[in-house]
């Protein structure tokens, strides 16, 4: 005669919700660490990849934009509206004024590659601390999910 064997098991059930909030938070997060970096190219007038300089416009001179109070420096910056036009909506970064298009296109004008993810963004160590964060996320979520059944 075999008896009934008994034994406890722990399982993993994923919880969808605690999941999603995490990674949401994450891309979100990501959002704005692009935004930040956009805007540092400007600040910085390079390229956002490879971090050349942008050439200078012929028609616009740093004598020209002082004498309409603006500053002298960087490109792209004279009057900040190309700046403040770079917002993170949810999980996109979206440039709202529209000639900035032709100065990251290069239409018309010399290309200015600004608005743009970095090629090595995942490589980063702003990128690294949100990975670090995300890991540690989801491993509350599996420690909550986690369930024990009698068999």
């Amino acid at each position: 005669m075999i008896k009934d064997l008994k034994a406890q098991m722990e399982y993993f059930e994923a919880k969808s919700e605690c999941f999603k909030k995490a990674y949401d938070k994450h891309i979100s997060a990501c959002a704005l660490l692009n935004k930040q970096m956009i805007q540092n190219s400007i600040d910085n007038s390079t390229d956002i990849n490879d971090n050349s300089s942008f050439e200078p416009l012929k028609t616009v001179t740093k004598d020209s934009r002082l004498r309409r109070g603006n500053p002298a420096e960087p490109a792209l910056k004279e009057t900040g509206n190309l700046y403040r036009g770079i917002i993170k909506r949810k999980n996109l970064v979206i440039n709202t004024v529209a000639y900035g298009e032709f100065h990251n296109d290069g239409d018309g004008v010399p290309q200015r590659r600004y608005f743009d993810t970095p090629d090595d963004f995942f490589d980063t160590p702003e990128y690294q601390v949100l990975k670090q964060e995300l890991d540690n996320e989801l491993k509350k979520c599996m420690r909550s999910s986690k369930k024990t059944i009698k068999i």
